[in-house]
């Protein structure tokens, strides 16, 4: 928290010191308010200054709240109980959660980036990739029966039913589907 805070700290005197800048390369002049005026101007900014302030008690509140429903939803995805993948339109994946994980036997080892594919035993690829491009496209209700090979060289019967989503790869910026997997 304490890192946080400095960091804070440091982009508020970066916005100071560009106000001030702004401000002295301004044609305000201070003289030529009245002192009602140069009152009410201090009350106006009193008045900014606690708008402000409560509306950075919003944005942190709303930010713990994003933040939380983030872990939640991360935890949800990894420690559901099913293997689910997201892959993108060739076939490649983007996320794996911790069950799809274990169930291949990887470890800590997630093979992101990697071809979807590559796991497929040999004799279910052909088949598998005839499917796919519709069932990407156009997963409801479709179900694809296929082999898996898991690191450990077992060959792993599963169903794969798919659902669209929009989910935002970090491999490519293209369109997602997520995948689960029923051994």
């Amino acid at each position: 928290m304490h890192k946080k805070n400095v960091n804070l700290d440091l982009k508020w005197s970066d916005l100071r010191k560009r106000a001030e800048e702004i401000l002295k390369n301004s044609n305000y002049n201070i003289e030529e308010y009245s002192s009602n005026d140069l009152v009410a101007l201090i009350e106006d900014l009193q008045i900014h200054q606690i708008e402000l302030e409560l509306q950075n008690q919003e944005l942190q509140r709303v930010q713990e709240v994003m933040t939380e429903t983030s872990k939640r939803f991360y935890d949800l995805f990894h420690w559901a109980p099913i293997g689910y993948v997201v892959l993108d339109k060739d076939c490649f994946i983007v996320e794996v959660n911790y069950t799809f994980t274990s169930m291949m036997d990887w470890g800590e080892n997630k093979p992101i980036g990697k071809s979807f594919i590559d796991f497929i035993d040999a004799e279910s690829k052909s088949a598998f990739m005839a499917r796919y491009k519709a069932f990407f496209n156009n997963p409801a209700g479709k179900i694809v029966e296929t082999n898996l090979l898991t690191a450990n060289g077992e060959i792993k019967y599963v169903l794969i039913e798919g659902a669209k989503n929009n989910f935002s790869g970090s491999i490519k910026k293209t369109p997602t589907n997520s995948i689960c997997c029923c051994p």
